[in-house]
């Protein structure tokens, strides 16, 4: 487990709006709105088939499954 990196790419309007869409559907699920980094991260977990679990503990920004677990313990969904 090595410490977390910044990266970037380029993005045509569709896909951002495709990501911000996602968000949208997400924030009533979730309780809260996610980033557009919460939503590039869990898609390339999904592509790459990742577990980042363990991750999750060492990282400021923690993951949508994180924090989803996190407010359906605190009783928030």
């Amino acid at each position: 487990m090595g410490k977390k990196t910044q990266i970037a790419c380029w993005a045509y309007p569709d896909l951002l709006e495709n990501v911000d869409a996602k968000r949208e559907e997400l924030s009533s699920e979730l309780g809260f709105i996610p980033t557009r980094s919460d939503i590039m991260r869990a898609a390339l977990e999904n592509y790459l088939e990742m577990d980042v679990t363990a991750y999750d503990k060492d990282t400021s920004a923690r993951s949508i499954a994180q924090r989803k677990r996190w407010a359906r313990e605190r009783g928030e969904e």
